[in-house]
């Protein structure tokens, strides 16, 4: 999960960079609908990127906050066993 945090952003902008690389080319050579097509490429695999990011850190929170709880469910059944001896 915590790979998924990390590593969505920086596929994101890998896959941003990449075509706008791909776009300036196609600009030098003046095929502009090319360029255009790399561009939406571009921005979606940027918006594809950060939002596996912050589902990834959601889901990663929501699973911390989980154990969280049954660490202090653990704790609390095992301090009542305790004082009953």
């Amino acid at each position: 999960m915590r790979f998924l945090v990390r590593t969505g952003p920086a596929l994101g902008l890998i896959g941003t960079l990449v075509p706008i690389g791909l776009a300036l080319t196609e600009l030098a050579m003046g095929n502009l609908p090319s360029m255009a097509g790399q561009l939406v490429t571009s921005f979606t695999t940027a918006i594809v990127g950060l939002a596996l990011g912050v589902l990834s850190c959601i889901l990663s929170m929501v699973k911390d906050r989980w154990i969280r709880r049954d660490l202090m469910e653990i704790t609390y059944l095992l301090e009542e066993e305790l004082l009953k001896f």
